[in-house]
């Protein structure tokens, strides 16, 4: 998929922008934007400090914010991206780590997050992903040329929970986004930004079926093995001969768990601690260390194990003279434990669900030389796929997928119709019974046990962003009334899937309209064929999310509202509805089931016990017979 860098503007570009793209990964930050219709989006650069030749381009940035430490107030944020501190400014990286559901399971990073927020004086921890969303915001606000027309669309951990996409949301409103803010999974962007691809790999077999004049359906898996989660995703992808859109339904929930390549990091600097024996405080560490942990980041790792040898590292802790040897047996404690974790748990989420006809496999940690041959052995193996063939890896397509993704649901969001949850709701207008005149009034209604009478208006639960369901109403008003007193109307869901709604259903919102209305004189409301009486029209935009959002509409003579008589209006939200058993549409249009999580533990880990073994074994520091080299491990080493 093509990718174009920096903030070279092309003729089509029209600011501001429809909307803004934004993907927060563990290690960096990448952002798009588009317009209506845009086949590609194009993504943001020109970022603070950024140069040619930096290790992300000017496509992305690090997850970095800068700080400037006061005595006796908290930080100010001052900077983000590849920016350099200066003295006495505090760096601080990683910064999504304190997003993630369980993020004290990233030891060494999320204890820097801590120590950096108490040093500051910050109020929490989640501040500093916070402060930098707000710094990023304003970056693309600026390169945008304002505010995005018609939204911002973020990404996030696939098995994000309802609660966690809320605080997402209120998180980078309150850090500076305006207008709607959609959120969807990253798997699944990934999915969608890739869904071309997949279609040419299947090409054949689809043209065969098109020829029959049937549809053409696949079973895939999309893997996402990140710096901070892996996340997986099964979708059942129909691709229409008739010529209209493809669509996307789910499997099986999607998975996830707080296992990425950043683990790696983690345990390399336990076995760091103990063989130099460091006890440090976060801060005093974090200097001595960050050449160790770069290191091993950028050249250790990504060589294990084809081309991993024991690796003498050239930097000291203190004033020290003692090199760091990271052998063979510390990178098999550190590396295997993960890696085998994270392909059992894939295994045994995919292991009822049958044959899938494609797996495709991105993200930072599936870099690692071991991890895509590892994979394709064991779902081979495990019959998951037929074929070692049909696991692919996206290698390259890494770092832009999930903008791209984003853009691509945007301009396509029937792909997804059919895989999220609905929700009926009824809109129920409060009226005495004596004012409903001949309107058709349910039996149930008549009882009494139904607000004395009503008028019902019924509307399913959008599937898409954006959705918004119009409902015109109108209340009759006593002509000599000095004031608006509107009876509420209800926001209700049914038990049962009746074509029409009796008392057989949930109120779960009442909408409270008199305090909302404003600037209407009842004086200039138009008369109705009932004496004494005139008539006050309203249209409701009802939109389902993860909560609902309720815009009310009105002219000050009462009229019907359309666009061209500049109606008022007023917006209120339904928050946090609990309905058993019922699902609104969340986050990112909520899956029908629950998603699955689990947690950061690893079944069979060595690590632990090898630590134990180095502590109890260690040797007396000793010179090697060229009288240089001095070696850390646990066992006199053949210098010969």
């Amino acid at each position: 998929m093509g990718t174009k860098s920096g903030n070279h503007h092309s003729m089509r570009d029209r600011f501001p922008v429809d909307y803004i793209f934004v993907d927060l990964g563990t290690g960096g930050l990448r952002m798009a934007y588009s317009n209506e219709g845009d086949e590609k989006c194009r993504e943001i650069g020109n970022y603070p400090g950024a140069q040619a030749g930096t290790p992300s381009l000017v496509s992305q940035a690090p997850s970095n914010i800068i700080y400037e430490p006061h005595d006796d107030k908290p930080a100010t944020p001052i900077a983000f991206g590849h920016v350099i501190p200066r003295r006495r400014q505090r760096l601080v990286s990683n910064v999504k780590i304190a997003l993630l559901p369980d993020p004290e399971s990233y030891g060494y990073t999320h204890s820097l997050l801590v120590d950096a927020a108490d040093s500051l004086r910050l109020s929490s921890v989640q501040q500093i992903p916070e402060d930098f969303l707000k710094l990023a915001i304003q970056h693309a606000v600026k390169e945008c040329h304002g505010q995005p027309n018609k939204g911002w669309v973020f990404s996030v951990p696939q098995y994000y929970k309802i609660d966690e996409v809320q605080n997402y949301r209120a998180l980078v409103q309150r850090a500076g986004c305006i207008g709607p803010v959609d959120i969807h999974g990253e798997s699944d962007s990934v999915a969608y930004a890739n869904l071309p691809m997949i279609e040419q790999i299947m090409r054949g077999a689809k043209d065969i079926a098109f020829e029959k004049g049937e549809n053409f359906t696949i079973k895939a898996g999309i893997f996402d093995l990140g710096a901070g989660t892996t996340d997986v995703t099964t979708s059942e992808i129909c691709f229409k001969c008739d010529g209209t859109p493809p669509t996307i339904s789910e499997l099986k929930a999607p998975f996830g768990f707080p296992i990425g390549g950043d683990i790696f990091d983690e345990r390399f600097v336990d076995v760091l601690r103990t063989k130099l024996e460091i006890d440090m405080t976060p801060d005093k560490e974090e200097k001595h260390i960050k050449s160790f942990v770069q290191r091993f980041h950028t050249a250790s790792k990504p060589q294990w194990p084809t081309y991993f040898e024991d690796d003498e590292y050239p930097f000291r802790v203190s004033k020290g003279q003692n090199p760091f040897e990271l052998s063979v047996e510390d990178m098999e404690h550190i590396m295997e434990p993960p890696t085998e974790e994270i392909r059992q748990r894939i295994c045994k989420y995919l292991s009822k669900l049958g044959l899938l006809d494609l797996v495709v496999i991105s993200g930072g940690n599936s870099e690692m030389p071991s991890m895509i041959p590892s994979m394709r052995a064991i779902l081979t193996e495990k019959r998951i796929v037929t074929r070692e063939e049909n696991v692919i890896h996206l290698a390259g397509h890494t770092s832009n997928a999930v903008v791209h993704g984003l853009h691509y649901w945007v301009n396509h969001p029937q792909l997804v119709k059919a895989r999220y949850a609905r929700t009926t709701l009824a809109f129920v207008v409060r009226r005495p019974l004596k004012e409903l005149g001949g309107v058709d009034i349910p039996e149930d209604a008549r009882s009494g046990s139904f607000y004395n009478g009503v008028t019902r208006m019924i509307t399913e639960g959008e599937l898409v962003p954006h959705g918004i369901k119009f409902v015109d109403i109108f209340f009759d008003i006593r002509a000599n009334s000095t004031k608006l007193d509107l009876l509420p109307i209800d926001i209700c869901v049914p038990e049962s899937n009746n074509s029409f709604y009796t008392h057989k259903c949930k109120t779960i919102g009442e909408i409270d309209l008199s305090p909302m209305i404003t600037d209407v004189k009842i004086s200039q409301l138009k008369v109705v064929p009932k004496k004494h009486w005139r008539r006050l029209w309203l249209r409701l935009g009802i939109e389902v999310g993860i909560d609902i959002n309720i815009t009310i509409f009105w002219t000050a003579n009462g009229l019907p509202v359309t666009e061209d008589r500049n109606p008022y209006s007023a917006t209120l939200t339904l928050e946090n509805l609990k309905l058993p058993n019922q699902t609104l549409s969340v986050g990112f249009r909520a899956p029908r089931q629950q998603r699955e999580r689990s947690g950061s533990s690893i079944t069979n880990d060595t690590l632990p016990g090898y630590l134990d073994q180095l502590k109890r074994n260690s040797l007396p520091i000793t010179p090697s017979h060229s009288g240089q080299r001095i070696s850390l491990t646990s066992s006199p080493k053949n210098t010969d």
